[in-house]
């Protein structure tokens, strides 16, 4: 079973260069309708990796341990990027065409994924169709290559809300290039801690026979507000004792430093 890791054991090893490759190839063999715009980055690659997870940390609400989660040195990143405008001309006669740049930049060319009138370009572009749901599909072909091959994974998505963030962070490396986060995979061998509900543990194929098929939501209590930065999520989490995931407590959870930061910031806000 695929679970949500939010801290690596110092002893974490990162994924072999042979399992990264088959990952990788794994999930751009899903399925998709086109394949303009959609990036996979590899931080680790320009020994980004450290700098990535401190952004994660300063900038979403992602629940995790900073120095722990920086012990895993491997994410793979699903961004979208604009088209070079050769890409546009070689399919400007084509049935599928590249987006325009005004689905991602404003007309100073800056950064604007989240405003209105970005938003509403996208919108009329169908571009949950034909790019999110294949990225997400291509993230967890990712994880689920990486679990099949022994490796303990996560997925972040909040990253998709801070673009602007990002590219003030990242721009000087892209060459200013504009570049849009929007969701990442991340392995090792050594996850200590994990967050999971018990809804995937409690799935019986007698159950699944009926012509509509769900499962009951799990309650959750609200975020309990440790400082005005730091709040805890009330999901159950684990730490692999003896091979074992065994739950952790409240204050056990508090003292292992995973958490959220940001909620009810400025932080937390589209940008």
């Amino acid at each position: 079973m695929i679970y949500q890791t939010v801290a690596y054991a110092p002893d974490n090893q990162n994924p072999t260069q042979e399992h990264i490759l088959q990952a990788t190839f794994n999930a751009l063999r899903t399925p998709s309708t086109q394949k303009f715009h959609m990036r996979m980055w590899f931080p680790h690659r320009a020994r980004l990796t450290n700098k990535v997870w401190k952004w994660v940390r300063d900038n979403t609400h992602f629940n995790m341990n900073l120095g722990m989660m920086q012990n895993c040195k491997h994410i793979a990143m699903w961004v979208m990027v604009p088209e070079h405008k050769d890409v546009h001309e070689a399919n400007k006669d084509a049935m599928d065409k590249p987006l325009p740049d005004s689905c991602f930049v404003n007309e100073q060319g800056e950064c604007d994924w989240w405003s209105d009138r970005a938003q509403m370009e996208r919108a009329n572009r169908s571009v949950n169709l034909d790019y999110y749901q294949f990225i997400y599909t291509q993230g967890y072909e990712y994880g689920r290559s990486m679990r099949e091959m022994g490796y303990d994974v996560g997925f972040a998505g909040c990253i998709s809300s801070k673009p602007k963030s990002f590219n003030r962070a990242f721009g000087e490396h892209f060459k200013g290039q504009i570049v849009i986060p929007i969701m990442m995979v991340y392995a090792g061998t050594k996850g200590e801690i994990i967050q999971h509900t018990p809804t995937r543990d409690n799935i019986k194929k007698e159950d699944l026979g009926g012509e509509m098929v769900g499962l009951p939501n799990f309650k959750v209590e609200p975020f309990e507000k440790i400082s005005p930065t730091i709040t805890l999520t009330q999901l159950p989490h684990y730490r692999k004792i003896n091979n074992e995931w065994v739950k952790l407590s409240r204050d056990e959870v508090l003292r292992s430093g995973v958490c959220k930061q940001n909620v009810d910031t400025k932080q937390n806000l589209l940008d």
